[in-house]
């Protein structure tokens, strides 16, 4: 299996918070990885440092083995790492299609209406329609996206980052906001995309559909990995049980 992400040592403080403390992690081709943890365990801020939109104290960040630690994210989105955020981040006042349509063109244009504008866009125009569709969002294609609730713009967020035709996506909290038809539907979407050959790394508080589509679970408490493994039995180790699993708090959030 070959290697499309790794983390090698990172951390990062916030003031006097180590929020991620050492982290190492590869990611191979095709897998799809469940990250867990309480709520403060860091897996969001790993996330951002993974796709840089965060810049680490120290450690070193690999894609495909080359080392991206410098790159912003724009540059690392073009080397085949795409991601969603826990809070959407839609382009206001425009439709579901066109807010795909933007993402679709990434690799003919840098320029938002530019990208809105462009007179040969048909393959574009094709692409966008066919991901709302995977994600359950045909519907509302000609939408303003301000009209959307948080479900569906959740689902957007996902069909726009497919837009950019990655290797890996790092989805954050993909299924918040969704009811269990809704979360189970988009779960399934989720793992079709990773048996076409999609690596994919999830984050996420359903802890139930995590464990059913995964198949690998690394767990995080307080910046570091503590458990890494496959799903079923990692789940069940003493460590995962006590700081996440075992826990009422975390049992509420799941």
């Amino acid at each position: 299996m070959s290697e499309v992400l790794r983390a090698e040592s990172l951390a990062i403080n916030f003031g006097g918070v180590r929020a991620v403390d050492g982290l190492s992690l590869t990611i191979g081709e095709g897998e799809l990885v469940g990250l867990i943890g309480p709520n403060g365990a860091g897996k969001t801020t790993a996330l951002r440092l993974l796709t840089g939109s965060l810049s680490p104290n120290s450690g070193r960040v690999f894609v495909a083995g080359a080392d991206v630690t410098a790159l912003p994210v724009h540059q690392r989105a073009r080397l085949g790492v795409a991601s969603t955020h826990q809070i959407v981040r839609p382009f206001h006042g425009l439709t579901s299609l066109q807010n795909v349509l933007v993402a679709a063109g990434h690799a003919r244009t840098r320029s938002v209406f530019s990208a809105l504008g462009s007179k040969s866009r048909v393959t574009e125009h094709k692409r966008a329609k066919e991901l709302l569709n995977l994600v359950g969002l045909a519907s509302v294609a000609d939408l303003n996206v301000d009209r959307l609730p948080l479900g569906q713009l959740k689902r957007l967020e996902v069909a726009r980052a497919l837009a950019l035709d990655p290797k890996a996506i790092l989805l954050d909290e993909p299924l918040a906001g969704l009811n269990t038809d809704e979360a189970e539907a988009l779960s399934e979407t989720i793992l079709s995309l990773n048996r076409a050959g999609l690596t994919v790394i999830l984050i996420e508080h359903n802890l139930s559909e995590v464990l059913r589509i995964s198949r690998r679970l690394v767990v995080m408490v307080g910046g570091r990995v503590v458990a890494d493994g496959e799903p079923a039995a990692t789940v069940l180790e003493p460590v995962v049980q006590d700081a996440y699993v075992g826990t009422e708090s975390d049992h509420a959030a799941a």
